[in-house]
């Protein structure tokens, strides 16, 4: 499905009936990365409607010369829920970028967010605190046989570097690669338009919202400790540190997420 905007032209994978839930995947895949796994989940859990979007530039969602970053993906994404959800309220979950996305949105349209998921979230607030990169698990020899430009982006990601984990790499995120704007992505956008012109909460002490914080121990692309004094902000919320996962948790630990996950569904 497409939903024209001022900025893009946003792509989008609705799936089921009741309360909707805005699913925003990573940078550089698309929104199927993100409906692999949650589906598996959502397939349990009665009235629930999921909306993947593929965020600007990504996947089927073209940009246009207007579009600059961070902050007009935030306003595209405003209006595609005022054209698709008129004033309905629903819920944000986000990984990585896409949850630095969400919470602009949750900022600015805090009154019909019913509850926010946060996975591998960056944040606006950088220590660069990060977590050595280390490789909890590897297989040589398959990982030899890798292309090369695959196995360099296969290796950034993941902390578990098998057979296993690089089949689920292609099967769910390098369609989206292969899909992304490659041109506006690697541009020097994130040098001055990556991060919202505003910290987002800046001038809240506590956030009504229900949250889902779920951060991997070994994620030496967004950490897990600036992300804590955020947390610190919810009055209602859960933070999980998982260990032996990095920043690709939904694959490397997907047993213990989906648990997660589905608690926190289930008390929504």
């Amino acid at each position: 499905m497409e939903c024209n905007v001022e900025f893009c032209s946003i792509n989008y994978k609705e799936i089921g009936e009741g309360v909707p839930f805005i699913i925003l995947h990573s940078m550089g895949t698309d929104h199927t990365s993100m409906e692999a796994w949650l589906e598996r989940i959502f397939t349990e859990v009665l009235s629930k409607k999921r909306i993947y979007v593929d965020l600007p530039a990504h996947g089927c969602s073209s940009i246009n010369e207007q579009y600059r970053g961070t902050e007009e993906a935030k306003e595209s994404l405003m209006e595609f829920i005022n054209k698709t959800l008129g004033e309905e309220d629903f819920y944000l979950v986000g990984m990585s970028y896409g949850a630095y996305i969400a919470q602009g949105l949750l900022n600015d349209i805090m009154d019909r967010v019913k509850g926010i998921a946060l996975i591998v979230p960056a944040v606006h607030l950088r220590t660069g605190n990060l977590p050595d990169k280390v490789v909890l698990k590897r297989d040589d020899k398959f990982l030899a046989a890798m292309d090369e430009e695959l196995r360099t982006a296969f290796e950034t990601l993941f902390t578990i570097q098998t057979q296993s984990m690089a089949e689920r790499f292609m099967s769910e995120i390098q369609p989206g690669r292969q899909l992304a704007d490659r041109g506006f992505l690697s541009s020097n956008w994130r040098e001055t338009e990556y991060f919202f012109k505003n910290e987002p909460f800046a001038d809240l002490e506590s956030i009504p919202v229900p949250a889902l914080f779920l951060l991997g121990r070994h994620d030496a692309v967004c950490g897990y400790e600036d992300q804590f004094e955020l947390y610190k902000k919810f009055n209602d919320s859960a933070f999980h540190v998982i260990e032996g996962a990095g920043h690709m948790l939904t694959m490397e630990k997907s047993d213990i997420v989906s648990t997660l996950i589905k608690d926190w569904l289930d008390n929504l």
